[in-house]
């Protein structure tokens, strides 16, 4: 399943939307210049972007060994001239410039489908943008107006948070936490497995709640009005091997879930390192 969606800067490696991926999840790439531009941004082959927040609150300075996601907004644009007048118009006006709000000159101009949202991004991890545009915003000064060009144009960009969060969790963190007997981290996390429905059938643990990749049109609308899943309960997401769960962490994150991971080597290395009663298939 490709998730095609609105913001743009996904889709350029490989096929991630950016944000609004619950308007066409399974379609394939939208024809036509503009929207072209507006989807290829990002990468990754299935999913969706990743949302982090370091484990003693948000990052505010920089440490680019450890920062491992951020949270940026940008205005995209055709040339460099119009990108540098964009430029000032933010700049404050205690630095010459006009001091102007970035979502209104965003919903006006950009050419990204983020110019809905003011032009916001949300959190996006390292290796999931277009290049350029990623090594400007993980090198960026909090807060700074920047601009950047990449193969879809002139960005003017604002990196607001960053985080250090890890990305992941080892099977054996996973079983430590998952076979704990009245475990109070238990108790306090969400699990959630995103293999399909004859996977499960297969093989699967208890407590987890099943959200199919294919099955988004199903479950959609539920994630979308906060019944589906907690999205501010810590979550850890599994599948077969891991792949698609961390594209999946990537989506979940984009909606607003700000502490997700996904488990290293999936079901399958559960059952073959950790519980061998659970079916490998």
């Amino acid at each position: 399943m490709a998730f095609v969606g609105a913001t743009g800067l996904r889709a350029a490696r490989g096929g991630w939307s950016a944000a609004r991926c619950a308007r066409s999840a399974g379609a394939a790439r939208i024809g036509g210049r503009r929207r072209a531009r507006t989807r290829a941004c990002c990468r990754g082959a299935r999913a969706v972007r990743c949302a982090a927040e370091s484990l003693g609150g948000t990052a505010t300075s920089r440490d680019a060994s450890r920062v491992t996601s951020c949270r940026a907004r940008h205005v995209l644009v055709a040339s460099e001239e119009l990108a540098r007048s964009i430029e000032n118009m933010l700049a404050p006006e205690s630095r010459g410039g006009e001091g102007k709000a970035f979502a209104d000159i965003a919903s006006v101009v950009s050419l990204c489908d983020s110019k809905q949202t003011g032009g916001e991004l949300g959190w996006f991890r390292k290796g999931t943008m277009v290049p350029d545009f990623e090594r400007a915003c993980f090198e960026a000064q909090l807060g700074q107006v920047f601009v950047v060009k990449s193969p879809l144009g002139w960005h003017v960009a604002q990196v607001d948070e960053v985080s250090a969060e890890e990305l992941s969790v080892s099977i054996e963190e996973f079983a430590k936490i998952y076979r704990a007997e009245n475990d109070a981290r238990r108790e306090a996390i969400q699990f959630v497995d995103v293999r399909e429905a004859d996977e499960l059938a297969q093989a699967q643990l208890d407590g987890f709640i099943s959200v199919p990749t294919s099955e988004y049109p199903r479950w959609g609308p539920a994630l979308e009005n906060g019944t589906l899943l907690d999205m501010d309960k810590e979550t850890l997401v599994l599948c077969k091997h891991g792949v698609r769960a961390a594209q999946m962490c990537v989506f979940f994150a984009q909606r607003g879930m700000r502490n997700v991971k996904y488990i290293q080597g999936g079901i399958d290395a559960y059952s073959k390192r950790i519980d061998a009663t659970v079916p490998s298939y």
